[in-house]
């Protein structure tokens, strides 16, 4: 999971949104193509969660609602951008594991998900070490309530390393990934560092 910056909708967005809240439109009511193609554009075309390439079919991406629609909180945030991510539609992982949990986890464009979460070179995820009590749950909760160490996800993150570092070589990889959002950006920005500091 990486940093995002959350970025302003166009006009014609967010009054599509306001109308749907002013005319009590359910979500599924809602006609979705907008606002999920501003979610690929600020999340760079991938997963908010897991960092997965989003497949270019719509119907492969589920817009997540951070707070979920079934919550107290979450039933007023239904069309709040603020709320929305973009996930890949995995049925292990991200938004289809998440469900309707409530549990806090890690908001990667209000917290920088680094502060809590590190990686293994095995590809797994871990919470970064001696986090304060209340930090380390969310970490842990982020983890499990979006099954980021599912085996194949964390397979795929050590194959996608390799795989660029091995057609590109360490120092071109290092400088793409530092201009280029790349597809498990995060894993790969840690395995170069691993590396660098091996040297």
């Amino acid at each position: 999971m990486r940093k995002l910056m959350r970025t302003t909708l166009p006009d014609e967005v967010q009054c599509s949104l306001q109308d749907a809240t002013s005319r009590g439109l359910t979500w599924d009511d809602f006609d979705k193509r907008q606002v999920r193609s501003c979610l690929r554009t600020m999340q760079s075309g991938l997963c908010a969660y897991c960092e997965r390439k989003l497949d270019s079919l719509d119907a492969r991406t589920r817009i997540d609602h951070f707070v979920p629609q079934s919550s107290p909180k979450g039933a007023s945030r239904v069309f709040d951008w603020t709320n929305h991510y973009l996930s890949c539609d995995c049925r292990d992982t991200c938004d289809n594991h998440k469900s309707n949990d409530e549990r806090e986890i890690v908001n990667p464009d209000t917290e920088d998900p680094v502060r809590y979460l590190t990686y293994l070179p095995t590809g797994s995820i871990c919470a970064v070490p001696e986090l304060p009590v209340e930090d380390a749950r969310k970490a842990q909760n982020t983890i499990e309530i979006l099954n980021l160490n599912y085996r194949s996800l964390a397979d795929s993150r050590v194959i996608a390393f390799n795989r660029i570092l091995k057609h590109s070589g360490e120092s071109v990889l290092r400088e793409f990934i530092r201009n280029h959002v790349v597809e498990f950006h995060t894993f790969c920005e840690f395995m170069l560092s691993r590396k660098q500091t091996a040297h």
